[in-house]
């Protein structure tokens, strides 16, 4: 609780604010009893709910490396409960902490159940879209986007639902448009 409390306080990277570590350890060993205190942080529209979102989200990443956010510690069918009795209110809020990856064991399942249900509205498609190819990377922008598209082919197969397949029909299409675009430019530079 006070750590929650004082995220506005802490650094943003994770890996180098020891309290937020110990956050992340409690969220593991206590998921319950911390996502009732992190939905009363996250709910609030003010500075500190806005750093517990980001203790939540990804931390940042570079490459193909995963540095996945503490949402994942939690009980993915809570999480949706939660957002079902508020949509319009917190669909924007979770959309943004989601893990970028449909992987089961990074996450994914909480990602794909948030698909299966809110995917198909416009929005939060779109906003998903841009979440999942956001990150750092070092090279050529179209190597970085190709391996983004291959991942998500790669779930194509696996997926069964229509709405997440529909929803990667999407994301692998503005990766292709990307693609496109970042070639273009990397050959002006040539």
């Amino acid at each position: 609780s006070v750590i929650l409390a004082n995220m506005h306080n802490l650094s943003g990277l994770r890996q180098m604010s020891y309290p937020s570590q110990i956050a992340d350890n409690i969220a593991q060993t206590h998921h319950a009893d911390t996502w009732e205190l992190v939905t009363a942080h996250i709910e609030r529209d003010d500075e500190n709910g806005y750093y517990v979102l980001s203790w939540l989200s990804e931390g940042f990443s570079f490459g193909d490396e995963y540095n996945g956010g503490a949402i994942r510690y939690f009980n993915q069918d809570v999480i949706m409960a939660w957002v079902a009795k508020q949509p319009d209110k917190r669909v924007p809020l979770i959309r943004h902490c989601l893990p970028k990856s449909l992987d089961v064991d990074d996450g994914g399942a909480l990602t794909r159940l948030f698909i299966d249900i809110y995917g198909d509205k416009e929005d939060t498609a779109h906003v998903l879209i841009s979440h999942f190819w956001t990150g750092g990377w070092s090279g050529p922008e179209s190597a970085y986007l190709m391996r983004k598209r291959d991942k998500a082919r790669g779930w194509v197969s696996e997926i069964r639902s229509d709405k997440i397949k529909a929803w990667l029909t999407m994301y692998i299409d503005y990766l292709n448009k990307r693609i496109v675009a970042a070639e273009i430019e990397e050959e002006r530079r040539f």
